[in-house]
């Protein structure tokens, strides 16, 4: 179901009104998926050409591909005081909202938000020694997650 915020986007909601779905844009979607379509034309390239190093090119481009396209097809979730990345093919990793440390806003295309964190000890408790730090892809209405982030968690620049 959709739902529409006061701060002029919308993002999706589950049915406690809280829990919201944020997607990849479209764009990066495209993006992280161009290994494969560059997969695509190596095979045909290949098919009617064979070559050998044509082969091993098309192997190296399919593990790139295996890395890139999940990311690209990923989710993030914020269910009340959890945030969530979900990506096909690896398990979801999850992030509770006071474990977080800081944010950042990445340099690099798409200035997506990087997380740094305290990780779960071995008894699920945050080991306030370490740090560990979780890069969301670029999303879309990632302006509303990342205000709701700084806002009601307080979290650094």
């Amino acid at each position: 179901m959709s739902g529409h915020d006061g701060l002029g986007g919308s993002a999706q909601t589950g049915p406690s009104g809280d829990d919201r779905v944020f997607r990849v844009k479209p764009g990066f979607q495209f993006y992280y998926t161009l290994p494969l379509l560059l997969a695509l034309a190596i095979f045909v390239d290949a098919i009617f050409a064979p070559a050998a190093d044509k082969w091993l090119f098309l192997l190296l481009v399919l593990a790139l591909a295996a890395i890139s396209v999940p990311r690209g097809w990923s989710r993030v979730t914020l269910e009340g005081d959890r945030l969530t990345l979900h990506t096909p093919l690896r398990r979801p990793r999850a992030v509770d909202l006071r474990q977080l440390t800081g944010l950042e806003i990445s340099p690099r295309i798409g200035q997506a938000i990087v997380l740094h964190y305290h990780p779960d000890d071995p008894h699920g408790q945050p080991d306030l020694i370490s740090e560990a730090v979780l890069g969301l892809p670029p999303l879309e209405d990632q302006a509303i997650l990342e205000e709701h982030l700084r806002s009601d968690y307080g979290t650094a620049h």
